[in-house]
């Protein structure tokens, strides 16, 4: 499936995962994003390829940040 503008559905769901990672909002925003994110790898591991690389360093840069056991977990 593709949009108008020719964006995929992983697409989408690439943007969601930024957001959620984003070092400028809050922790919390990244509480639940760990399902997301091995869900997302495990069902379109093959077509993150390079995103691959930038979600773990998004994810790291996220748990260096949290002060939080919930999140962090």
């Amino acid at each position: 499936w593709q949009d108008e503008q020719g964006h995929s559905g992983l697409w989408y769901v690439m943007q969601v995962v930024s957001q959620l990672l984003d070092p400028r909002t809050s922790e919390f925003t990244a509480a639940f994003v760990g399902r997301l994110v091995s869900t997302l790898i495990a069902r379109a591991g093959s077509q993150l390829a390079d995103q691959l690389d930038q979600i773990l360093r998004a994810i790291l840069s996220k748990m260096q940040q949290a002060e939080t056991l919930s999140v962090m977990q």
